[in-house]
């Protein structure tokens, strides 16, 4: 039977327009979950520790959604909330399924590709919003903020020896430094799975910070 655990990330406090989105995607799951919320210091400890959770309660899937995207589906040319996000994204029966970030200057999809640097093992993809819109791909590492991924897949990386799953990479002295979204990617990658991006959309939001001259500035959770 299916049981899916939502693991969030926590950065404290989050904006209502997130927290009344969440709830929507709540009330819209037909499958039974539990939520989950990490508020480890350190951003690969967290997804790890959300990871172990779900594990432990026999979970069948994780959804990973950080506080700072907001799951849409593009219409019409705009933007609309998707609380659907989960039914959909567990139809397509494969190993991690991701939505697709998008920079907030520019709706640059943040995809990335393998490289045979070391020291750099992915570079961002030049793709335009327009060559992936509303379609279904392959890519070999995107951002976590919001993906399902299948909990069997866990149980092959820690049998490949790729445990923590998570690791944010950094050795100062050989300038080398990436993230846990990055490490995560590269360690599927070598158990021979790619990321399935489906025509979700992970928008960034954003809080107002009140000036005091009275203006008002917008205030991104995250570049």
């Amino acid at each position: 039977m299916i049981k899916i655990a939502i693991g969030i990330p926590s950065r404290g406090q989050v904006p209502l327009e997130w927290a009344l989105n969440f709830a929507h995607i709540i009330k819209a799951t037909r499958y039974p979950l539990q939520v989950f919320v990490s508020r480890h210091y350190c951003i690969d400890r967290a997804r790890q520790q959300l990871v172990d959770i779900a594990i432990k309660e026999k979970c069948t899937h994780l959804f990973f959604l950080d506080t700072d995207v907001m799951p849409c589906i593009y219409k019409d040319d705009k933007f609309i909330p998707f609380p659907e996000v989960i039914n959909e994204m567990i139809k397509y029966n494969y190993p991690v399924v991701s939505a697709i970030y998008l920079s907030k200057r520019d709706l640059k999809p943040a995809i990335y590709e393998h490289t045979p640097n070391n020291k750099l093992p992915f570079k961002i993809k030049e793709v335009d919003f327009e060559e992936i819109k509303n379609k279904t791909f392959f890519v070999d590492a995107v951002g976590l903020g919001c993906c399902l991924i299948d909990i069997k897949v866990f149980d092959l990386l820690e049998k490949n020896g790729y445990y923590p799953f998570f690791e944010y990479v950094t050795d100062y002295r050989n300038k080398l430094e990436y993230s846990e979204d990055l490490d995560f990617s590269l360690k599927l990658l070598k158990c021979g799975i790619k990321i399935m991006c489906v025509p979700i959309y992970a928008k960034h939001i954003a809080t107002v910070n009140l000036l005091p001259d009275k203006t008002f500035e917008y205030a991104p959770l995250s570049d």
